[in-house]
């Protein structure tokens, strides 16, 4: 993680005064313009959030907002890699609140990903919810997608689960076809929908599929952002891809990094705020390596403990929610044992040294 972070990286000089970090998020910058309608979070949505949520529908664009009724379209491709998805004897798979491929409509054979991973061998354990209730729509309102799903061919998908679980190297290529049909549908889905939801699973493969596989569905995706006629919501693994940076994930297969060239930017709706959904002010499991990736890449690091959303208006972002406060670290002021300056320069001379052995 810190040779990534540091990788060609120079630090400014170290700030030995007692600098303490602003509680709210500096987002501002590049991606984040003055009509970017964002939320981004973990999933539970408490009353705040809702209110802010709502708060946020009520700008989109009129030629959106003024339609008949409101759609939500959900992109389900993290959800691809984990076991309970597709595994039919996993204990949770026919939960009522969990998300399997027949609930999200996939067009891929089960028995296709069985035999890839040797029967669901090495897939990411956990389970994906199925839903997020989200004020002023029902259960008509939605549509559900997989990019991967609708525009992969089967040599592509079973590369893909291949990879996931026995680590073997695509032979084919990974990337779509830019005049691909299912991008004309897919399309199609997406400019009837005022807001788009991306949500739990493998950061990863959504950087994968949304940078790598379909770059052109994806800058679609930003260009309605930006001009304020969607509204993003992204909860766990869509809010980290939203963000400034995805690089801060748990997910526990690195072979990934290889289709996406080792490239973690995220597509920065939130200027350049990278969020770390699930922040749990005790466990501090992100602590100090937020700090750090936070001065290697330029971006401000928001914690996000569950209950609480960063959502971006006109321009600002702010942490709304249960606590409304981002996540607490230890680095968040410098002190008289801790300097982020120093900790940077030797970090950085560090890894200049082993670059130039």
């Amino acid at each position: 993680a810190y040779e990534f972070a540091y990788k060609d990286y120079r630090p400014p000089r170290p700030n030995l005064v007692k600098s303490c970090r602003p509680q709210a998020p500096q987002c501002e910058g590049s991606g984040l313009s003055n009509t970017s309608l964002v939320m981004l979070g973990s999933g539970e949505m408490g009353r705040d959030a809702q209110e802010a949520f709502q708060t946020l529908l009520r700008e989109v664009h009129p030629s959106q907002r003024f339609k008949a009724r409101s759609k939500v379209l959900v992109l389900d491709d993290a959800a691809l890699l984990t076991r309970s998805f597709w595994d039919s004897s996993d204990l949770d798979f026919s939960r009522p609140n969990v998300l399997n491929y027949i609930k999200a409509g996939l067009s891929t054979n089960v028995e296709l990903v069985r035999e890839a991973t040797d029967g669901f061998a090495a897939m990411d354990e956990g389970w994906i919810p199925s839903s997020a209730a989200l004020p002023g729509f029902d259960a008509l309102d939605f549509s559900r997608a997989s990019v991967f799903d609708r525009c992969a061919t089967e040599e592509q998908k079973k590369a893909l689960f291949k990879l996931q679980s026995q680590g073997v190297a695509p032979e084919v290529s990974m990337t779509t076809l830019a005049d691909a049909r299912c991008l004309e549908s897919l399309e199609e889905l997406l400019g009837d929908a005022t807001v788009l939801m991306m949500g739990w699973g493998n950061p990863d493969l959504l950087g994968y599929v949304f940078k790598v596989f379909a770059p052109r569905f994806t800058a679609k995706i930003i260009k309605r952002v930006r001009e304020g006629s969607l509204l993003f919501l992204g909860l766990g693994a869509g809010a980290m891809l939203a963000s400034h940076s995805f690089a801060l994930t748990a997910a526990p297969k690195p072979q990934l990094a290889e289709l996406l060239l080792r490239d973690m930017r995220g597509l920065q709706l939130a200027g350049r705020c990278a969020v770390r959904p699930h922040w749990n002010n005790s466990d501090r499991l992100w602590d100090l390596t937020s700090s750090l990736y936070g001065n290697a890449l330029d971006a401000d690091i928001v914690g996000l403990q569950d209950g609480d959303v960063l959502t971006c208006l006109r321009g600002r972002c702010a942490v709304r929610g249960r606590t409304k406060k981002r996540g607490a670290t230890t680095l968040d002021c410098d002190s008289a044992s801790v300097h982020r300056g120093r900790i940077d320069n030797v970090m950085a001379a560090s890894f200049s040294l082993v670059q130039n052995l």
